[in-house]
């Protein structure tokens, strides 16, 4: 029998003489994100409890998604119960960000892992700790990434971006209101049948 690839490991010491593999999005780029109202919309974490977050608070991790699909099943559908309340739904506000200049992200999202020999695309899926210690080794790398793209556990089809606080000046963004908004009903429905996802009393 075959055995499985080994898990990932920290990045050894040389690391920063590793070329990264780099994925490039021209300015004015869009991404989403949900957030709660009563926190800001462009929520830097330093908390370590998001995957891609630096493991000695240094810097700040935006996380974003390039489609709205992708920020709606990131919020919403981490459970096993495809439901949410409407209370709940109104409980966040969806916001568009644009960055003002080209975005550079670490690309694992395709080919990156095996390339800058990650070994596979567990780095997105296992253990945080060991997720954490690569993200710091790569925002301080050379060549100097805006962040990480990476493929949603809930809905691979879906790209996130982890965004290193030290493009907090590049973004704008403006907020999209709520998502049962009459505005937002078209992209509602179509997220709701994507995801056979109800709203419940």
């Amino acid at each position: 029998m075959e055995k499985r690839p080994p898990a990932p490991q920290p990045p050894s010491d040389d690391f920063s003489r590793q070329e990264l593999t780099l994925a490039h999005f021209a300015p004015e780029s869009s991404w989403y994100r949900f957030h709660r109202t009563e926190f800001s919309p462009a929520f830097f974490g330093r908390t370590g409890k998001g995957r891609f977050d630096s493991p000695n608070s240094k810097f700040g991790t935006l996380y974003l998604a390039e489609d709205l699909a992708g920020a709606f099943v990131e919020v919403f559908c981490r459970q096993a119960i495809r439901a949410a309340t409407e209370e709940r739904l109104n409980s966040f506000l969806l916001v568009k960000f644009n960055a003002k200049r080209e975005l550079t992200l670490v690309d694992l999202a395709g080919p990156g892992p095996v390339r800058m020999g990650l070994g596979d695309s567990r780095l997105t899926s296992g253990d945080y700790s060991i997720a954490q210690l690569w993200t710091q080794a790569f925002h301080d790398h050379p060549e100097q990434p805006d962040g990480l793209l990476y493929r949603s556990r809930h809905d691979p089809e879906q790209r996130l971006a982890a965004i290193f606080s030290r493009t907090e000046s590049i973004w704008k963004h403006r907020s999209l209101g709520k998502l049962s908004e009459f505005a937002n009903k078209d992209e509602l429905f179509t997220l709701l049948d994507r995801y056979d996802f109800a709203i419940v009393p």
